[in-house]
C-alpha cells in the first residue's frame, strides 16, 4: 500500500489513471507505488503542486 503523501498526490492528480496518463505510463505502474519513484518525483510535484521534499523527504532536503 502506498504511503499517505503518495496517496494524496494520486488523489490531487485526479486518480491513478489520470496521473499515469499525465506521466505517460501505464495505470498499473501507479497502483504499484509505495512511494513516488525517484525518477517521477519532479513530474509528480509539477502536476500536483506538492513539493518534492514532501513527496520524498528521504531524497530532498526541506527548504529552510
Amino acid at each position: 500500500m502506498a504511503d499517505e503523501i503518495t496517496l494524496m498526490a494520486i488523489k490531487v492528480a485526479g486518480g491513478p489513471a489520470a496521473l499515469a496518463k499525465e506521466l505517460g505510463i501505464k495505470t498499473p505502474s501507479v497502483y504499484s507505488w509505495r512511494q513516488v519513484p525517484p525518477k517521477r518525483v519532479q513530474a509528480v510535484s509539477k502536476l500536483t503542486g506538492i513539493p518534492p521534499e514532501k513527496l520524498r523527504p528521504d531524497l530532498y532536503e526541506v527548504a529552510a
